[in-house]
């Protein structure tokens, strides 16, 4: 085995394995106002089927973990935005999930997924990104109308 798989096994065993003692470090932007740089995580092992809309979850994508959220489940599949970058998505098969975060600590203070923040973090985002998705819809029948109409 070479040292890059023997890297990435660690990390992935360190996702499976957090817990206070051992949380895992958010870095990026791509999670705020929620998540930001220096965040710690738990992030617990879930089944495919008890993932849910608005949950946070960290999965494969060749060599990286990211942590998004979930915006749709469809039977085999994941639809994963981002809180802070409106336009990316990203598809997520059952085999590369590989936990949910349960908890977060910032400034030594833990909240958990059960805490009314984090509920009212999660409905804000998939609000805004339903809103985003809609308005985008409509803009694409609008233009699509005005074209219709030209000719």
């Amino acid at each position: 085995m070479n040292p890059d798989q023997v890297k990435f096994i660690g990390k992935e065993l360190q996702v499976g394995l957090s817990s206070e003692e051992h949380a895992l470090y958010f870095h990026g932007e791509s999670m705020l106002p929620f998540l930001r740089e220096g965040d710690l995580l738990i992030v617990r092992p879930i089944a495919f089927d008890d993932v849910q809309r608005g949950d946070i979850i960290t999965y494969r994508n060749g060599d990286k973990f990211p942590t998004q959220r979930v915006f749709e489940k469809h039977k085999h599949l994941l639809s994963m935005r981002c809180d802070n970058w409106k336009k990316f998505t990203n598809d997520v098969n059952p085999d590369d999930v590989l936990g949910r975060a349960e908890a977060q600590c910032r400034d030594g203070q833990w909240i958990t997924m059960s805490s009314a923040k984090w509920q009212r973090a999660a409905r804000r985002s998939l609000r805004r990104a339903l809103i985003r998705a809609w308005r985008r819809a409509l803009q694409s029948r609008l233009r699509s109308a005005k074209r219709r109409v030209r000719l």
